[in-house]
């Protein structure tokens, strides 16, 4: 495939297009929850366990990580991609500090980014360990 669509998928032709909107789509939609659930004021996190936030921060940015770096066809900008998550959740982050019942968070930071690098690495064992054909990507 070439042209705008050959960042995304590695498919060819008629297949290859849908998968590619398809997964750019995903991605889109899962950013916007992300930054909606970041931004809403006093949010009650499910569970009653100390800290269960920096869970939901860790699986929220390895998933936002994760489809980049599995999902683009070029590898750098794939890993470009997920990285750019941790930008995403200290501007977030920041700007908790003039929502009305949200406060910024260092701990939060701390775990987004580990949830980045977590998804980094499941990306790439998924893409090349699990999935041989993906090594013959191009730059």
């Amino acid at each position: 495939m070439s042209g705008r669509w050959a960042i995304f998928s590695r498919g060819e032709g008629a297949v290859g297009r849908p998968l590619a909107v398809a997964a750019l789509l995903v991605w889109a939609a899962s950013m916007a929850a992300v930054v909606y659930m970041s931004l809403l004021p006093d949010v009650e996190m499910p569970g009653d366990y100390p800290d269960i936030d920096k869970l939901y921060h860790m699986a929220g940015y390895a998933w936002l990580a994760f489809l980049p770096c599995f999902g683009f066809a070029r590898k750098r900008v794939g890993l470009a991609a997920s990285l750019s998550m941790i930008l995403l959740g200290c501007a977030l982050e920041y700007v908790q500090g003039y929502v009305p019942g949200r406060m910024p968070s260092l701990g939060d930071m701390a775990a987004n980014t580990v949830g980045v690098a977590l998804g980094v690495a499941a990306g790439r064992l998924l893409r090349y360990r699990l999935i041989p054909a993906f090594r013959r990507v191009v730059f």
